[in-house]
């Protein structure tokens, strides 16, 4: 009932909408346009379940609000919080992280503060330009799906490479 009559609501607006202005735009807008976006919006709108629409403004306007979002905690080490985590899972952080962790730039003698900064520096300044246009393009749509920073991502890919060169230099050592 509650689509019915807003579907109903947004006919009327479009309808007294178009009958306003139409003098205006005779020239420029044909009735056959009028009838067509007539037709997609019925079509949107008997398509749209309003309470999911609702939810979903809801959780962009959060996501907006604190979109100073943190994915590492405040420690020594950094690490990552639970939101870094599952950023890491859902863009498989790791995986990058093995792929391109050849490419780090690492001064001698290493100890592990250098690995982290240069993981850091790497994943945040270097990482995007290298990433395969299918890599890339998969980071933007999570970043844009999660309504943050493509550089969120990147600090998440960053720290998941420090720990992988942590734990090659603990084999190494063990």
């Amino acid at each position: 009932m509650r689509n019915l009559l807003a579907l109903l609501a947004i006919v009327a607006g479009f309808w007294t909408l178009w009958f306003s202005a139409r003098p205006i735009l005779n020239a420029h807008i044909s009735d056959e346009i009028a009838v067509s976006m007539f037709v997609a919006l019925l079509v949107v709108a008997s398509h749209v379940n309003l309470r999911e629409l609702i939810a979903t403004l809801e959780k962009r306007i959060r996501t907006l609000e604190v979109n100073d979002i943190e994915v590492t905690q405040r420690s020594s080490p950094i690490s990552l919080n639970e939101y870094g985590q599952s950023l890491s899972e859902l863009v498989d952080a790791k995986a990058l992280a093995r792929n391109y962790a050849k490419e780090v730039a690492l001064s001698l003698p290493t100890n592990s503060y250098r690995i982290q900064e240069a993981c850091t520096h790497f994943a945040e300044q270097q990482l995007l330009d290298r990433l395969t246009s299918d890599e890339r393009s998969f980071l933007e749509t999570i970043a844009y799906e999660e309504g943050i920073n493509i550089e969120k991502i990147l600090r998440v890919v960053g720290i998941e490479m420090r720990d992988y060169f942590l734990a090659q230099n603990e084999q190494k050592a063990g």
